[in-house]
């Protein structure tokens, strides 16, 4: 009986560290392949353009407290000159 136990936590710990490593190879494709679009900190202020994701608008048309946050955030190169 308890060898009948080891072989399943042999197994189990077996199928649990190939899982992480699946998991770390598919990490690692996912970001690779996508690796041209990622900006370095430096490099953003070159860009002529920014993406600036949603939050919500109010029905009359205002924008809510994130999303002004963010605009905010995002205005601020523009209006700074920097």
């Amino acid at each position: 009986m308890a060898t009948r136990h080891l072989k399943l936590l042999a197994m189990l710990a077996i199928g649990g560290i190939v899982a992480v490593v699946l998991l770390v190879v598919a990490c690692t494709v996912a970001i690779n392949s996508y690796s041209r679009y990622i900006l370095s900190a430096h490099s953003t202020m070159h860009q002529t353009v920014g993406i600036v994701l949603g939050a919500g608008v109010a029905p009359n048309g205002k924008p809510y407290r994130e999303l002004q946050a963010r605009l905010d955030v995002a205005a601020q190169p523009y209006t700074t000159d920097k």
